[in-house]
């Protein structure tokens, strides 16, 4: 599936993410998000509600800091695994490690 260095990357740069998604501040777009997470519909008026029902996930940890992004970091991260192993029989091994550094 992927290889150890690949693993350790993502691994590495999933920490980083988490510890950057700790620190900064809520941008104007997920505290709009973030507010609909708190009122659940079926469709909002200019946007599809995944994105509050996601951040729904992170209610729990609104104590830490802005950890309440963590769910969003988690599947934008699964997204990244999943581009690698469709792109496994596309892209050299080393290709596929600059994939990583570049995105």
């Amino acid at each position: 599936m992927l290889s150890p260095l690949e693993k350790r990357i993502l691994l590495f740069s999933l920490l980083i993410k988490f510890v950057l998604a700790l620190f900064l501040p809520l941008f104007p777009d997920e505290a709009y998000y973030w507010v609909w997470s708190h009122h659940l519909q079926l469709s909002y008026f200019d946007h599809p509600p995944f994105i509050a029902w996601l951040l729904t996930l992170g209610h729990p940890l609104e104590n830490i800091l802005q950890a309440v992004r963590w769910p969003a970091v988690i599947f934008g991260h699964l997204t990244l695994i999943l581009w690698l192993i469709y792109l496994k029989n596309i892209l050299s091994p080393r290709e596929r490690i600059f994939f990583l550094f570049s995105s």
